[in-house]
């Protein structure tokens, strides 16, 4: 009897249980729908602007696409984008020469624009040529002693 009565208990909470989730269940549903035709309602409202703005954007092309035909420009091709370094391949070490050409231009552009003389901008750009060919081991030719000086000479002359 006492069995009985505690499967008749446990059988009543079960189905309260089912009960309410039941009842929740419903009023889940039945949110959903409310806002799926709210939904509905919007995007049918929706439509005839999405409508409106392709026709306009489309139009606007057109008429700049006629405008650039008219004034001669156009799009052309896209440029190219810098891509970076393939795998192998590095850029090689600068000659001694393309090192010293450079240097030997900013260091006379740098002692013409503080107002030096030549000569004392000669001295500088050859110290400095020294020490580059020393670090790197190298010895400044007569052929590229002679290309520093036309530089010098070069920049000089532009003053």
């Amino acid at each position: 009897m006492l069995i009985d009565n505690t499967l008749k208990l446990m059988l009543y909470n079960v189905s309260m249980e089912t009960s309410e989730l039941l009842t929740q269940l419903t009023q889940a549903l039945t949110e959903a729908a409310h806002a799926h035709e709210t939904y509905e309602k919007a995007l049918a409202k929706l439509q005839p602007l999405e409508t409106a703005f392709k026709e306009a954007d489309s139009k606007a092309v057109s008429l700049m696409n006629a405008y650039m035909e008219a004034t001669g420009a156009s799009y052309g091709e896209p440029t190219a984008k810098r891509r970076g370094k393939a795998k192998g391949s590095s850029r090689p070490p600068r000659s001694l020469e393309a090192i010293l050409m450079t240097t030997a231009s900013r260091v006379v552009k740098a002692a013409q624009k503080d107002g030096k003389k030549k000569a004392e901008a000669s001295k500088s750009v050859f110290e400095s040529c020294q020490k580059i060919a020393v670090k790197r081991a190298e010895e400044i030719s007569p052929e590229l002693h002679g290309k520093i000086e036309g530089r010098i000479n070069e920049i000089y002359g532009k003053k």
